[in-house]
């Protein structure tokens, strides 16, 4: 993660770093940027309280879901998740340009909030009960 000034530079994986502004970016920093990272995806929101993980987390709970809802409709899990994901963008869940084909999707559940989990959360619980499959409350 690079904070500008006063910046420590975290690489997620080759071509792909997270830039987190602290204070003021200097014209130096951002060519810098420019220079060294191209394209350049710029995203500008506030800070998101960060999702829960670990046992007994709403994360734990909705991949429950999506296993039980795959077995009790004999489909794959993944098809059920990006189901559910598709579902809850109209709810709130945000989305990203494929950078692949430039369509928009889903974000990936490791991007997610606290609050984007609720959500999925949220339109899971209302599928699974408008389609008569009862789920777990916990793990």
């Amino acid at each position: 993660m690079l904070i500008i000034p006063k910046a420590v530079l975290e690489t997620l994986s080759p071509g792909i770093a997270t830039f987190t502004f602290q204070k003021r970016v200097y014209d130096a920093e951002l060519k810098m940027i420019l220079d060294k990272y191209q394209p350049v995806h710029l995203t500008i929101s506030r800070p998101k309280k960060a999702k829960k993980t670990g046992e007994g987390s709403r994360l734990n709970l909705v991949h429950l879901w999506f296993r039980e809802i795959a077995q009790q409709l004999t489909m794959e899990e993944e098809t059920v998740k990006g189901a559910m994901k598709r579902m809850s963008v109209s709810e709130g869940w945000p989305t990203c340009l494929n950078p692949i084909d430039g369509r928009e999707e889903p974000i990936s559940i490791a991007w997610a909030s606290e609050d984007h989990m609720a959500i999925l959360a949220k339109v899971t619980e209302l599928f699974a009960a408008l389609n008569g499959i009862d789920l777990s409350q916990e793990e």
